[in-house]
């Protein structure tokens, strides 16, 4: 699927196949989509899971904010959508933390203060320091780029193991590297969340067994050996460094 920005492609949108009788992990298809980049005219590409619902005005919303939301910075190399309800462990991508009430809204003092002081409804998207894999935007070099240098070796040892556990740790760290050492651009948004809810219909297609919490310890601890430099321990927090500079992002939309 592509959405059409003035007339030319803006991104592609990929969901995951339906559920094997034996559970595939989902970046054995994604790893395919290499092959497009530089046949296609998008720079952006959206690994979303079959499982979320969003209307043709949210997908707009969301391209903009993506687009727009950090100015000169550019735009983050991942980013995501926040979901509804709260299904997700990680309590950063959640609509509901957003909202009156919730941890990133008017909580004052702590870690985050000078993030959550700044976050509200009029705020299109923040810095983070973790995008989890349901709905990942990435950029479409960048992504290419993670697969060579992680993400077919990740691949291989999911594939054997039957679980997804372990990119989304990586491609934060990964983006920030890559903003600095290839695209030359230090400044450049590594990730972020777009505040736009999509819904999550959990259709529980991954088989949560002791044998899949087994699989997914033996994967977090490879990722972590397999790039210290990049590993991001998914139960932090949004990142408060510089955050009257980077979590005040408005644009029209």
């Amino acid at each position: 699927h592509m959405l059409e920005d003035g007339g030319r492609t803006a991104f592609w949108m990929f969901t995951e196949p339906p559920m094997l009788s034996r559970y595939r992990p989902k970046l054995l298809y994604q790893r395919r989509f290499v092959d497009l980049v530089g046949k296609l005219e998008a720079g952006l590409i959206w690994l979303v899971d079959v499982d979320i619902s969003f209307t043709s005005a949210q997908l707009q919303v969301i391209y903009s904010r993506w687009h727009c939301a950090f100015a000169g910075r550019g735009p983050p190399l991942v980013s995501q959508p926040l979901i509804t309800p709260s299904t997700q462990a990680f309590w950063s991508v959640h609509a509901s933390a957003w909202t009156h009430g919730g941890e990133l809204a008017d909580v004052h003092g702590g870690e985050l203060a000078d993030v959550q002081d700044a976050l509200g409804d009029e705020v299109d998207a923040a810095e983070s320091s973790f995008v989890e894999m349901q709905a990942p935007l990435l950029d479409m070099h960048f992504f290419s780029w993670l697969m060579r240098h992680a993400g077919n070796a990740l691949a291989q040892l999911q594939e054997q193991l039957h679980s997804d556990t372990g990119l989304d740790m990586l491609w934060c760290g990964a983006a920030r590297e890559y903003a600095r050492e290839v695209l030359r651009q230090p400044a450049r948004v590594g990730c972020a969340l777009i505040t736009v809810p999509v819904y999550h219909t959990n259709a529980k297609q991954i088989p949560k067994t002791s044998a899949y919490d087994a699989a997914s310890g033996t994967l977090w601890r490879f990722v972590h050996g397999f790039h210290p430099e990049w590993y991001h321990n998914p139960f932090g927090h949004l990142t408060a460094s510089k955050a009257r500079e980077v979590s005040r992002r408005h644009c029209t939309t």
